[in-house]
């Protein structure tokens, strides 16, 4: 049976790669059993500000100034390569194969793109990755600022040279793209395993918390019965979840 796949929690190209390769190997699989692959539909989210946040703190860490300089510039300068990445591995014979019978191309999906540090710009993650085939998940307030003053242009694949100048300045400095990725990688899991709903009682002061883990798993089910006369704290539940922070 066909269907939409997601797979989340990509900090780093060499994930990236094994992702695109097991999307493709499923589909081949897929088609050899006798599946229809038209009817297969993918996303690859590529979280990005998180990227920033992390190797920022590295570059503080070191303190010199060549690593100071590369602040800010990790996450835009990885997601243009991963979407270079992206175009060649579905332009090669192995894709091509794959497209006659059908197959759609598994999109990157830019997740985490509200910027964490303040000093940097609201839509530097949206700016920077605009082009075909793409997704990008915004929260609202970044939807609004670049409603006002973003601009609609294809900019993904240029300054492709910059990002990978970048990149190998980074590894130059002491900054281990990889290691980054797992870093990040095991925390969003912890985050997600462990994310909690805290649901509100109406004008009383404590708080029921609920384990979300046990309704991804199928253990639960979620009715409007059951939180008939709760006030859900939808700031607090975001938070948890990482839907718009992580």
């Amino acid at each position: 049976m066909a269907g939409s796949i997601n797979i989340t929690l990509i900090f780093s190209l060499s994930r990236y790669r094994q992702v695109i390769d097991a999307y493709q190997s499923g589909l081949e699989h897929y088609a050899r059993n006798g599946g229809d692959v038209s009817g297969v539909r993918s996303v690859a989210s590529f979280f990005v500000s998180r990227v920033d946040t992390e190797v920022d703190r590295q570059l503080d860490a070191i303190g010199t100034p060549e690593a100071l300089a590369l602040r800010g510039r990790a996450a835009v300068a990885q997601a243009k390569l991963a979407y270079q990445l992206f175009r060649d591995r579905h332009s090669d014979g192995r894709w091509n194969a794959l497209a006659v019978g059908g197959a759609n191309v598994q999109r990157p999906l830019w997740a985490s793109t509200s910027t964490k540090n303040p000093a940097y710009p609201p839509t530097m993650y949206v700016d920077n990755l605009i082009g075909p085939d793409t997704v990008n998940t915004l929260p609202e307030t970044t939807i609004a600022i670049f409603e006002h003053q973003g601009a609609v242009a294809r900019t993904i694949d240029i300054d492709l040279d910059d990002a990978s100048a970048v990149h190998h300045q980074l590894g130059e400095v002491g900054i281990d793209m990889d290691d980054v990725g797992r870093i990040l990688e095991d925390q969003g899991v912890t985050s997600f395993s462990r994310s909690r709903v805290l649901v509100r009682f109406a004008g009383q002061s404590h708080t029921v918390v609920i384990d979300i883990g046990d309704f991804v798993r199928g253990e639960k089910t979620v009715t409007m019965e059951n939180v008939t006369g709760l006030d859900l704290d939808i700031a607090q539940a975001e938070e948890s979840l990482g839907l718009f922070g992580w």
